[in-house]
């Protein structure tokens, strides 16, 4: 019986596709390891699925560091660590501006400006959560690219403009 190295579930001799993760499995590749069967000395690393992890986490804000620190050498690692980096930037910068917006709008309530400023508040508040709904799902697809192994597409202008080079 064969083993899956991508993700290391048991394969028939004929399959031609994981029935798990639906990679093309090769036949002139040797027989993986399976980990924790007696005799096994080695657990077998799964480097590319640790890569993929880590690089789809980065998406998502706060660990956009994981593919510098643990793959430096890794080719796209610096692309996805600057697109978690943006995203970061631009979440935070978004919720401290609507944090403040919302600090003057309680300050002059009560007034006419107050009143008028209330309105074009609303109207931010509501284009402050379609942006931040619209990054999310950009997130989530970059991810899934990552995981399909397919390199994802820009999230706005973040790909010119590299922090981290």
């Amino acid at each position: 019986m064969r083993y899956c190295k991508y993700c290391g579930i048991e394969i028939d001799t004929k399959d031609t596709f994981c029935s798990h993760c639906g990679k093309k499995i090769e036949q002139d590749v040797e027989q993986a390891i399976k980990p924790g069967v007696e005799g096994n000395d080695t657990v077998p690393i799964q480097k590319k699925s640790t890569e993929k992890l880590c690089c789809e986490l980065a998406y998502f804000g706060a660990l956009f560091w994981l593919p510098l620190v643990f793959f430096p050498k890794e080719k796209n690692a610096k692309y996805y660590a600057n697109q978690g980096l943006w995203i970061l930037i631009l979440s935070v910068v978004s919720c401290w501006g609507i944090r403040i917006l919302g600090m003057i709008n309680r300050i002059i309530s009560g007034s006419i400006l107050g009143i008028i400023f209330g309105g074009i508040y609303s109207l931010i508040f509501i284009l402050f959560l379609i942006f931040m709904f619209y990054l999310f799902v950009n997130c989530l697809k970059s991810a899934m690219r990552v995981h399909r192994d397919e390199i994802p597409d820009s999230i706005l202008f973040f790909e010119e403009r590299a922090i981290i080079k």
